[in-house]
């Protein structure tokens, strides 16, 4: 589109984001590939320095392009993990899925933030057990699973140490007659917090986060919520679903 009076186009920097993002998607520009250069947008858009920035600096907040300092920008190699939040069993569908999983792990007492406690139907002054994976593909930060316990099944468990447990803290609970008898999902989106932002590298506040929450419970009580926080970059929710007959 043309300004009659400046003979300029009349493309706003999120037009331009929008059509560079549709060569992306559309694989006209492939992942390695380099932008053009300012000047080359500012010829073919017909837009000041300052608009060419800000629509490349869309592009980036998203994820889709980095900046390699002399090498310019380029669009990123996106791979995406399939979650399958209908089992849950992350380390082997990243295994199944031929990349290498790797994590770091964390265990405190603490009391839970005020969501947290209501999930799990506890009050102002009880204690969770909080166990924390930060899950990473091929060496990169790829989603976090946390798991939140109220104190006293944590302690019939043995769920409070600082160590990986080899069985599995699932498969622990049940022998130590702990065995979950339903559950119910929440699914949402968020926009990442300055921790997650740091943790997974992301490139800017306006990136978002998918949330999966699992409320396991025995006989109405809830015993535990696994939350895992999933960076929308790099990952999406599958679930499974059988056909009842």
């Amino acid at each position: 589109m043309i300004d009659q009076q400046t003979g300029r186009s009349r493309y706003g920097y999120r037009r331009i984001a929008d059509d560079l993002r549709r060569q992306i998607d559309n694989q006209q520009l492939e992942p390695g590939d380099q932008l053009p250069t300012e000047d080359a947008l500012i010829d073919q858009y017909g837009m000041s320095r300052t608009t060419v920035r800000n629509a490349v600096a869309v592009l980036k907040r998203e994820g889709l392009v980095e900046s390699k300092g002399r090498l310019g920008t380029r669009v990123r190699l996106i791979r995406h993990f399939e979650y399958d939040a209908s089992t849950g069993d992350t380390w082997t569908q990243i295994e199944s899925a031929g990349w290498t999983p790797s994590q770091q792990f964390q265990m405190i007492i603490h009391r839970p933030d005020a969501n947290v406690a209501r999930l799990l139907e506890l009050g102002t002054d009880e204690l969770v057990c909080e166990r924390r994976c930060h899950r990473l593909i091929d060496r990169e930060p790829w989603f976090t699973e946390i798991s939140y316990y109220p104190r006293d099944i944590a302690g019939r468990a043995g769920l409070e140490t600082p160590a990986k447990i080899a069985e599995g803290a699932k498969r622990q609970m049940a022998r130590c007659g702990l065995e979950e008898d339903g559950y119910s999902d929440t699914v949402y989106a968020r926009n990442a917090t300055s921790v997650e932002i740091r943790d997974f590298n992301l490139a800017a506040e306006t990136t978002a986060v998918m949330i999966h929450d699992r409320l396991a419970r025995i006989a109405e009580r809830p015993i535990l919520l696994t939350r895992h926080v999933l960076p929308a970059d790099r990952n999406r929710i599958r679930y499974e679903s059988v056909r009842l007959t």
